[in-house]
């Protein structure tokens, strides 16, 4: 701590103290800070003292005695004087006598001075009327702070006193009346552990080796509170030269002890706080030398405190690090200001990033003396951030890739389902069959790249299940032996007791297959690849090594292969859609995009870690699912897929693209029914107001200009509460089904026959038993079972 932030610290502790207190600076003997009292009895502002010396307000009143207590102070640290010192009045200029003591106090890491002054007009008043009685003297002497006494030696050692002033007897808290201490009674009112060192003291000054002796000790009162004394006591000799006298000051110091107290007890807090704070913290002398590091500082270091005192970083650091300290505590030094940098530290073995405030200590006059540091380990925060843009990343390019799939489904849907009407009506034999046949082959191609697609920004329809990782893990291993090098070791750990994730299982496994394909791929000479799951239960303090992940039970699911392993520059972008290492007949790089959309759909995440030369390991984390209570098991199970049957009902197809509005019009007429056509939300609700007597179902399609699909779907229900809706998207979409009834979903692109079937199904699982208009469903067939519903989105 530098002298500045001790007087400051001072200031506030010596608000209360009754005399006037003067801290100063030994060396240039300039006023480092006052106390309200002191202000008080110069009759200045704190302002107009700290711009004077010392030596501007105190002169003796006999020659040399300020000498005197320059050489006593800088001798034994420690000045008293009854009187012969003055203090001046600064306003008026008017001297006030007063009673020093000038004390020396060890501050690390310098040594400052404390003049106590006590006020001593009164007692200069005192003595002047003491001159016209003894009485006067007495009465005077009561009302002084210090107690005064005296004794005579008597030849065989005793005490005999001469006087004590009765203030003798109030500081050591014995009533007025009380005998005069002897000998034996100043020893016995010591504390017992100061009882040897005042003893000591006087045997001293009864030896006649010492002529003064100035003892502060504490004093059990009667009452048995505890007081702090200083006894100051002088020895003079008779004309024959051996100890006659002894002339003693008694003074109460115990606020002064306690001022003194409280500041080495706000010294242990603030070391305390120092020591506690998680920074690093460190002090540099001008040279760029430790003078002081807290315990998490040696910490880093793995050394002791003792060990880096005195030393510098080049001592610890390698050199071009050390250099870059000494740059940058240079430049602090040299400015004069506060600089604050993120840098690479080396601590416990390991490089890490660190985030340095370095402030410049300066003396009194304003010139930086050293260098004040605290930095701090940012290595996880900056992970996490980065972490955090690569997941903003990847949310900005499934959000792409997720409406680039919407627009082509639209496209595929149109391709497709006109290639199978022509088709359908087309002779085996016609010669333009087979082109026909092989545009429908592309697109289908091209509809499983929008799957991908989609699976990677999340928005893939799944049909979630109770799923035991341990069947899927096996499953996945049957294909892949029938398919893999055979030099490839493929081992497979199921995990006793593996607890039940609630999961689309063609998902999972295409999962764990683009996982497997993708090890297979980085072991051309062979290798091993290691299938295996277990329960994790992840912690608060686990949770923050990623980004994603949370606290809970999960399924971890592991693959690991030993293969070449990723190269570090190619690590941040493998999850990335379209991104491969691979030749361009090699994939399309959407194989782990795909998985980590569907992993995130899931509602978990996934990790790895990859070293050239030494294999990958992918953990896939899915959360544990808790089964809700069994359903009946008289229900009826879902009918078994069936051909699509024909109808008469009404439907109003309501799609922004006019060629899948034409195309769904001419399939569901080809199958029989009645269709209304809507380009948008607004004309669906307009024709569905006019004609909602008519209209058995709904098909409506999600993502639509002017007015969405489920802004559409709100209002149709406000019109009628039990409509009936189908939706169609290329994408699964979160809505809420109550208040209205959603029979399914028609997922883009579709083929006349699918949609048929989707339409036929809903409707009769909408009418079990009738139509609006009265009639039984088409052809007479049974209701089929429940179409599944439209999965929210992860």
């Amino acid at each position: 701590m530098n002298a500045d932030n001790l007087a400051e610290l001072a200031q506030t502790l010596f608000e209360e103290a009754g005399d006037a207190l003067f801290l100063f600076d030994p060396d240039t003997e300039q006023l480092i800070d006052v106390n309200p009292t002191a202000q008080r009895l110069t009759g200045s502002t704190r302002r107009e003292l700290l711009r004077r010396p010392i030596s501007y307000f105190f002169r003796s009143e006999e020659p040399g005695g300020l000498s005197r207590l320059r050489r006593a102070y800088q001798k034994t640290g420690l000045f008293h004087s009854q009187e012969g010192f003055l203090l001046r009045h600064y306003q008026d200029g008017v001297w006030i006598p007063v009673n020093l003591t000038v004390a020396r106090l060890h501050v690390e890491p310098k040594t400052l001075g404390l003049i106590t002054a006590r006020d001593l007009r009164e007692q200069r008043e005192a003595y002047a009327r003491l001159k016209e009685a003894e009485e006067r003297l007495r009465q005077v002497l009561a009302a002084v702070a210090d107690g005064l006494w005296s004794v005579e030696l008597g030849t065989g050692g005793e005490w005999l006193t001469r006087y004590e002033s009765p203030v003798v007897a109030k500081i050591t808290g014995r009533p007025p009346e009380a005998r005069p201490l002897g000998r034996a009674g100043w020893l016995a009112l010591a504390h017992p552990d100061d009882r040897d060192r005042l003893d000591a003291a006087l045997r001293r000054l009864e030896a006649g080796t010492q002529l003064r002796a100035e003892e502060e000790y504490r004093v059990v009162c009667p009452d048995g509170t505890t007081r702090w004394v200083r006894n100051s006591v002088t020895m003079t000799r008779d004309a024959q030269g051996r100890p006659a006298r002894l002339d003693g000051v008694l003074s109460d110091i115990t606020e002064r002890k306690r001022a003194e107290e409280a500041i080495r007890a706000s010294e242990a807090r603030y070391r305390t706080l120092v020591e506690n704070l998680t920074q690093c913290i460190f002090l540099k002398d001008r040279d760029l030398r430790f003078v002081a590091v807290n315990q998490p500082f040696c910490a880093s270091l793995g050394l002791t405190e003792e060990q880096i005192i005195g030393r510098t970083d080049f001592d610890f650091y390698p050199t071009e690090l050390a250099m870059k300290y000494r740059t940058d505590d240079l430049e602090v030094l040299r400015a004069g200001r506060r600089i604050e940098v993120e840098e690479q530290n080396l601590g416990a073995g390991r490089l890490r990033t660190v985030r340095v405030v370095k402030t410049p200590v300066k003396d009194r006059d304003g010139r930086p003396v050293g260098v004040l540091g605290i930095f701090w380990d940012v290595t996880d925060q900056r992970n996490l951030e980065e972490q955090l843009r690569q997941a903003q990343k990847m949310e900005a390019i499934g959000q792409l890739a997720g409406g680039v799939a919407h627009d082509f489904n639209n496209l595929l849907t149109a391709i497709l389902g006109n290639l199978a009407l022509v088709l359908n009506h087309l002779p085996a034999s016609d010669p333009s069959r087979e082109l026909l046949e092989t545009s429908q082959q592309a697109a289908l191609r091209a509809a499983d790249l929008t799957r991908q697609l989609l699976g990677f920004s999340r928005r893939s329809v799944l049909r979630p299940q109770p799923l035991d990782v341990n069947h899927a893990l096996a499953e996945t291993a049957g294909l892949l032996r029938r398919t893999i090098d055979p030099r490839i070791v493929l081992e497979v750990r199921p995990a006793p007791g593996l607890w039940t994730v609630h999961a689309d299982p063609t998902q999972i496994n295409q999962v764990l297959m683009n996982l497997c394909l993708n090890a297979r791929d980085a072991m051309p000479q062979g290798g091993r690849l290691v299938l295996e799951a277990d329960n994790v239960v992840i912690t608060p303090d686990a949770a923050t090594r990623s980004l994603q992940a949370r606290p809970g039970e999960f399924v971890r699911i592991r693959v690991t292969d030993t293969g070449q392993g990723i190269l570090p520059e190619v690590q941040p972008h493998i999850f990335e859609p379209f991104f491969t290492t691979k030749g361009p007949t090699k994939g399309t790089g959407l194989g782990l995009a795909m998985v980590y959309g569907i992993v995130q759909q899931h509602e978990g995440w996934i990790e790895f870690a990859s070293q050239v030369g030494q294999g990958t390991r992918f953990d896939v984390y899915l959360p544990r699912y808790h089964a809700p209570r069994a359903a009946d098991p008289a229900a009826p199970p879902a009918d078994a897929p069936r051909a699509p049957a024909r109808g008469h009902e009404t439907i109003l197809l309501v799609d922004d693209e006019a060629i899948i509005r034409n195309l769904g019009r001419t399939i569901l007429q080809m199958y029989g029914y009645q269709v209304l056509l809507a380009e948008d939300g607004i004309e669906a609700i307009e024709t569905y107001r006019r004609e909602r007597d008519r209209i058995d179902l709904v098909i409506l399609d999600l993502t639509m200009p002017r007015l969405s699909g489920a802004d559409t779907l709100r209002q149709l229900r406000q019109l009628d509460p039990g409509v009936r809706v189908l939706l169609s998207s290329g994408y699964a979409a979160e809505l809420n089904s109550e208040g209205g009834e959603i029979l399914g979903i028609v997922n883009k692109p579709y083929r006349p026959e699918e949609l048929a079937d989707t339409v036929r199904r809903a409707l009769d699982q909408a009418r079990p038993n009738s139509h609006r208009n009265g009639t039984q469903p088409a052809n007479g067939s049974a209701p089929a079972g429940p179409l599944p519903h439209p999965t929210a989105a992860g």
